[in-house]
């Protein structure tokens, strides 16, 4: 890809302003599986080892002018190699009333380890760069399915590891529960994000998608954070020309702050809210959603009490399928 745009980069800490950017991206990666058949290992189906390599370049001929070794690393102009091993299984379970409003939904479960690999040369120095990432998705019993993805990296430059990051994350929703008609399902996240040896302009946000529903502020910012999300959701019998109501309600808390303060001394934030969803499988517009969210912490640039309207995407299921070996993001 390449082009010029007009785009908000974050220069300052808690300054922000339009600057052009103008560059060329390139990006190629290959891989190659290999089955394995064995019942031991993993599970017993699609069982797979999988080399993959990935060749990107960044070049800019417009960017910010405060572009430094350690400051604004997006903006460099680099290129990185990236190599990995993965050993990977996967099945899928049916089920419904997840992220659907009644269609059959494949749910993945299996486990999937990578090894990551690979070296950059920036226009300041070359560095390496090694990772690992390790995922697994089951049903506990009859209780509910649980994802869990643990992963580790970073660069190594002259004996230290810079801009590594370790993260924790953790998906959960129960079984149905029925009452009457109506069906209720659970759903849990945590998230653990902490930053090791990153720059100083490198930040991780309580923001929305990783952070407090609707909130899309960057004033509050750290390198570490903890969030964990609940959710409900009723399911309702009712159908109106092929739309089906549920009605829902959630619960965020987050810890935000230095690398090396206790996570639970660094600053606390929630947000709650309830509203309702309307959908129409027969059709392929996004999920209608109507509610209200609050924030008992006074959140900067932020009302205490929001009225949100609009369509949410269909949620997708994370699966175990390779895909192009990237450096471990942070965010």
């Amino acid at each position: 890809t390449k082009g010029r745009v007009l785009q908000t980069a974050w220069i300052h800490d808690s300054l922000v302003w339009p600057v052009a950017i103008g560059g060329n991206t390139y990006s190629i990666w290959v891989g190659k599986a290999f089955p394995v058949q064995t019942e031991n290992w993993f599970t017993r189906n699609r069982n797979n080892i999988v080399f993959a390599g990935s060749l990107s370049r960044d070049a800019f001929y417009e960017r910010p002018s405060e572009v430094e070794p350690y400051w604004l690393y997006p903006y460099q102009n680099k290129t990185l190699l990236v190599g990995s091993l993965s050993f990977t299984a996967q099945d899928f379970y049916k089920t419904n009333l997840v992220y659907s409003f009644g269609r059959t939904e494949d749910i993945p479960f299996g486990s999937m380890l990578t090894i990551l690999g690979g070296v950059e040369w920036n226009e300041y120095y070359t560095r390496f760069y090694s990772g690992f990432s390790f995922s697994k998705g089951y049903y506990v019993g009859r209780l509910a399915y649980l994802y869990t993805k643990l992963e580790l990296g970073g660069f190594l430059h002259h004996g230290q590891l810079e801009q590594g990051v370790f993260r924790y994350n953790m998906n959960a929703f129960t079984n149905l529960v029925v009452f009457n008609r109506f069906y209720f399902r659970h759903f849990i996240k945590l998230n653990y994000t902490l930053g090791i040896n990153r720059f100083e302009d490198e930040f991780l946000y309580i923001r929305e998608p990783d952070g407090l529903t609707g909130y899309d502020g960057r004033l509050v910012h750290g390198k570490k954070r903890l969030m964990l999300k609940g959710e409900s959701v009723l399911f309702t019998p009712w159908y109106v020309l092929g739309f089906r109501p549920a009605f829902y309600g959630f619960l965020d808390a987050g810890w935000i702050g230095s690398e090396t303060q206790f996570i639970m001394k660094d600053s606390f934030y929630t947000g709650t809210g309830f509203g309702i969803r309307i959908r129409n499988e027969r059709l392929v517009f996004d999920t209608f959603q109507a509610g209200m969210i609050f924030y008992p912490e006074k959140l900067p640039g932020m009302n205490p009490a929001m009225f949100v309207f609009g369509t949410m995407s269909r949620i997708k299921f994370p699966d175990f399928f390779v895909r192009k070996p990237d450096i471990i993001s942070f965010q």
